[in-house]
């Protein structure tokens, strides 16, 4: 009968897992949150290499160039703040619900920057500066509006 003890217990902690797992999905600030996060990565990534801090490496530029192209479809992050979803662990601001068309015009911006970027970074550094800073202006913007300052 021990051998089945094990057994159990590795059961019940893959369950428990896969029921947070499946919670966090359903969770809209969840999901909000790891999406971001994945937004800043590329970020930081790139803000160095664009600040000269780091030298260019293409390769390093193309991964996350692609994460933030993968991430910054405007449906999709609109689609990740569905009214109502604010709570002491979101950093968004109710504003964002009263004023739903700038706020939905700030995230195609967005979504367009990203994209005018992914068209020339293949270019190099210098032909996609520009671009690169319209994508640091876009979420600055939309920070300083709709963000709650970090604690």
């Amino acid at each position: 009968m021990k051998v089945f003890y094990p057994f159990i217990a590795v059961t019940l902690l893959i369950t428990a897992l896969q029921t947070k797992a499946d919670e966090s999905v359903n969770n809209p600030i969840e999901v909000r949150k790891s999406s971001m996060k994945a937004l800043g990565k590329s970020m930081k990534t790139l803000g160095p290499i664009y600040t000269q801090k780091r030298p260019f490496n293409a390769d390093v530029v193309k991964e996350a160039t692609d994460r933030l192209l993968d991430y910054a479809d405007s449906m999709t992050l609109l689609h990740l703040f569905p009214e109502g979803s604010l709570s002491d662990d979101s950093k968004s601001k109710p504003d964002i619900w009263d004023n739903w068309n700038e706020f939905s015009n700030m995230m195609l911006d967005f979504e367009k920057n990203v994209s005018d970027f992914g068209m020339v970074v293949g270019m190099g550094l210098e032909a996609s500066a520009v671009e690169f800073k319209h994508i640091t202006e876009s979420c600055s913007d939309c920070h300083k509006k709709y963000r709650t300052k970090r604690k």
